[in-house]
This record gives structure tokens, C-alpha cells and sequence, in this order.
């Protein structure tokens, strides 16, 4: 996969930049668990403006745990087996910018939170 992390003071969350191209996540999850993270994907353009290509992931992209302050951007997400973003967790927070959601076997965003019996 190719891919840039930018960065400033060691305490920024980080930024993921990914290529152009179409990327199967390996055991088709990416599980994002920590808050501040922010992946954004690459568009190309013609001379005119039009799309020739966006990065493609392919799988689940899965937000748990609490993590908030997410951000996916400019990039498009299928998945032939399941939920395209699937978010649980009580203070989850995903932001989703730009991109296309579909070809999926389930929902193509799916939120859950429960809480549990006291």
C-alpha cells in the first residue's frame, strides 16, 4: 500500500495519506481503535477536472473502542462481505468526507452503540 503519515509535534494525530489505486485490507478489516486519526485518499484529474481515479478499499473499515476525532476522506470503500464502515462503541466518532460507500454485502455505514445491564 502505498502511503504517506504526516505529522507535526508529537502529539498530533496522525495523517494517512494513501495513493491512488484499488487496496484489498488484509483479512479485509481495518480496525481503527485510537482517537485522532485521519486517512485521506488520493484523487486524480484530468486536464478538465474529471475523475480518472480515487483510491478504492476494499473490506471493512471498523471504528471502535471510543475512538473519536476520525476522519476518512476522498476515497471510495465496497465491501463484497459485510458493512463498508461499521462504528460501535459509546463516544465513537467518524468523520466521513467525500466518499462513496457502496457495493456492499451489508449496510454500507453501520453505527452501533448498547449499553450494557447494570
Amino acid at each position: 500500500m502505498q502511503h504517506q503519515i504526516r505529522g507535526g509535534a508529537p502529539f498530533d494525530p496522525p495523517t494517512i495519506v494513501v495513493g491512488p489505486g484499488r487496496y484489498l485490507l488484509r483479512r479485509g478489516v481495518l480496525l481503527i481503535n485510537q482517537k485522532g486519526v485521519r486517512i485521506i485518499g488520493t484523487v486524480e484529474k484530468d486536464a478538465k477536472g474529471k475523475i480518472l481515479q480515487k483510491t478504492q478499499l476494499v473490506g471493512r473499515v471498523r471504528v471502535e473502542s471510543g475512538a473519536s476525532n476520525i476522519s476518512l476522506e476522498d476515497m471510495q470503500i465496497s465491501n463484497p462481505r459485510g458493512a463498508g464502515i461499521y462504528c460501535t462503541g459509546k463516544n465513537t466518532e467518524v468523520l466521513v468526507k467525500n466518499c462513496k460507500v457502496s457495493g456492499c454485502r451489508g449496510n454500507a455505514i453501520f453505527g452501533e452503540y448498547s449499553t450494557p445491564f447494570l
